[in-house]
């Protein structure tokens, strides 16, 4: 009992010891953040353009203010199935989507570099073609010591002459975003010593001549973080630094003319493909590699495939059945490229066009289309098969006639022959209920025999269309009837002929006059 004592009191000890060291550790000084923990916190998104419910046009400029005590790591917008990066410059943020027309909800999510996430959404109705102009002449003539800082967000349209000119010592930081489509020409006059800082996120359309004559000791820097057209002029004399740093996607034309001492920097970044004037221009491309025109295909096996390509990027993509309505091809996501591989629905016996049209972000479309047969299986609902055997023909028979109206198309009958009496033989058809018109392919698709010449075997076969229990056509041999091979992997084919009056049943029979013509494999009978 001693001994458990004092093991007792010694675990006493240590646990009283342990508890004592992590007090010490929690009573640090509350200004090192002892008393602190991890941050769960989101980021505040609130989306201040477009407005809820306005109508807008793509592609669509996203602008808001986003803040978080621990800073914004990644901000990024979402419409459906598309997310894009957006930019961050202070509390404010950009992006540019590019939704589908119609009602479309955009998503503009921030994670801080905790890895907390907040989100803010906007629903608008996204148009084509709407344009706002604001015009006006601005002159102005500033003299003397100005000094100011401008802040603020500049949402609108901007066309017009800006004329000032400025004398004295100058000096402006002027920070901002600025949203819209800016069309003019901007002449600026600078005399003395000059120092201007312009940094600004502008987003839009920007086309315009931008001039600026310097006399003296000039310093200019040009930032534009642009989506658009941007041209930067500039003409200098004495001694003078330009710097000229353009990070856009479309078009930048920076020249530079100097007398003297000129030292003239330009920096282009750019994503895409560029194009003089910031306008797209070229059409978006299709390409259908399968079918190939011309091809005969089975009902149920036809797919269409192949790729559709742009310079901007294909926003959709669309296929038309024979002069339809369009519908979205199933399985599509935006891009530069984008392959297709899909089973076009509405298709009907005989001949099939399929047109596939891509449309880029500037409603430029480009289409393609294939022309091909589509064979119609005799199967499913309304259909019956039966077989026999006519004449005198000892051993012929006709095995599993019901397996010509299943849907597996795999399956087969078989007609026995033996030598037997001109005038005999074994029979399979298919009776059903639709009518089809005069003009069409009737036939069967059956198996080759290897030891049997095509000749032979079309002069032993005989097709027999009916309507209502009537006999309409009775053809035999190889002068009226047709054996092509239904693709190069297989050694099915489809003995058919066209029909000369309308039916809605069709026969095979294999005569017993070929002694080597044992067995033939019957799969189904078909229209085209």
């Amino acid at each position: 009992m001693t001994h458990t004592t004092s093991i007792k009191t010694r675990w006493l000890a240590v646990a009283t010891s342990g508890m004592l060291l992590l007090a010490a550790c929690g009573q640090g000084p509350r200004g090192a953040g002892g008393g602190g923990g991890a941050d769960t916190t989101p980021p505040q998104v609130t989306i201040t353009s477009p407005t809820a419910g306005a109508s807008v046009t793509r592609p669509l400029t996203v602008t808001g203010n986003v803040t978080d005590a621990s800073g914004i790591g990644e901000l990024r917008c979402v419409t459906g199935a598309v997310t894009v990066a957006g930019t961050v410059n202070g509390s404010l943020f950009t992006c540019i989507v590019n939704p589908d027309l119609g009602s479309q909800t955009v998503r503009v999510v921030a994670k801080d570099t905790s890895g907390n996430e907040g989100s803010a959404d906007v629903t608008v109705n996204i148009i084509d073609g709407a344009t706002n102009s604001n015009g006006g002449t601005n002159t102005g003539t500033n003299t003397g010591t100005n000094t100011g800082t401008n802040t603020g967000t500049n949402t609108g349209t901007n066309t017009g002459t800006n004329t000032g000119t400025n004398t004295g010592t100058n000096t402006g930081t002027n920070t901002g975003t600025n949203t819209g489509t800016n069309t003019g020409t901007n002449t600026g006059t600078n005399t003395g010593t000059n120092t201007g800082t312009n940094t600004g996120t502008n987003t839009g359309t920007n086309t315009g001549t931008n001039t600026g004559t310097n006399t003296g000791t000039n310093t200019n820097t040009n930032t534009n973080t642009n989506t658009g057209t941007n041209t930067n002029t500039n003409t200098n004399t004495g001694t003078n630094t330009n710097t000229n740093t353009n990070t856009n996607t479309g078009t930048n034309t920076n020249t530079n003319t100097g007398t003297n001492t000129n030292t003239n920097t330009n920096t282009n970044t750019n994503t895409g493909t560029n194009t003089n004037g910031g306008t797209d221009t070229q059409p978006a491309n299709v390409n259908i590699t399968a079918p190939v025109d011309g091809a005969i295909l089975t009902a149920g096996q036809v797919r269409v495939i192949g790729t559709a390509s742009d310079n901007v990027g294909v926003t959709a993509l669309e296929y038309s059945v024979n002069g339809g309505a369009y519908v979205s091809v199933p399985g599509f996501t935006a891009g530069m490229s984008a392959s297709f591989n899909f089973v076009p629905t509405g298709l009907v016996a005989g001949n099939n066009t399929v047109a596939v049209r891509a449309r880029d972000a500037a409603n430029l479309t480009g289409t393609d289309s294939v022309t091909f047969s589509v064979r119609l299986p005799f199967t499913g609902t309304g259909y019956t098969a039966a077989g026999g055997t006519y004449g005198l023909c000892v051993g012929c028979s006709a095995q599993n006639a019901s397996l010509l109206v299943d849907s597996d198309l795999g399956n087969y009958a078989t007609l026995n022959t033996s030598v037997g009496l001109i005038g005999a033989g074994a029979y399979v058809g298919v009776n059903g209920t639709a009518d089809y018109n005069s003009g069409r392919v009737v036939g069967f698709v059956v198996r080759k025999p290897a030891a049997v010449a095509t000749l032979d075997l079309l002069n032993s076969l005989t097709l027999v269309t009916r309507r209502d229990g009537d006999v309409q056509q009775t053809v035999t041999g190889g002068s009226v009837l047709s054996l092509q091979l239904l693709d190069a992997s297989s050694d099915l084919y489809e003995v058919s002929f066209v029909a000369s009056s309308a039916f809605d049943s069709v026969e095979l029979r294999s005569s017993a006059v070929i002694a080597l013509l044992s067995t033939l494999e019957v799969y189904y009978a078909f229209v085209r």
